[in-house]
């Protein structure tokens, strides 16, 4: 139970950080997002698990799909970096 409130805290501070993710700079959504999780210590099926609740509506079915298909954050992260790189406007090395 602890967990859970810890990661529903977690996920409230990214949102308030940075709000939901809609497809645009993904390269610093998703380094705020896992710095946010690293600090808290969240692991990464939780990661992985908790992205669909910090994107937008008219994402969210994409994302969820994305999260089916990968056991690591790793691989969540690039396939998510190559899915919305061309909406980047920072576009920082993909390996960052």
């Amino acid at each position: 139970m602890e967990d859970a409130k810890q990661l529903k805290t977690t996920i409230r501070s990214i949102l308030q950080k940075q709000g939901k993710f809609d497809g645009h700079d993904i390269t610093r959504y998703l380094k705020v997002y896992a710095q946010v999780m690293e600090e808290e210590e969240i692991n990464e099926d939780d990661m992985i698990w908790s992205f669909p609740r910090v994107v937008t509506n008219d994402i969210k079915e994409k994302v969820i799909e994305l999260c089916t298909e990968y056991n690591s954050w790793l691989e969540f992260k690039q396939t998510s970096l190559d899915e919305y790189l061309l909406d980047d406007t920072t576009r920082f090395d993909k390996r960052e």
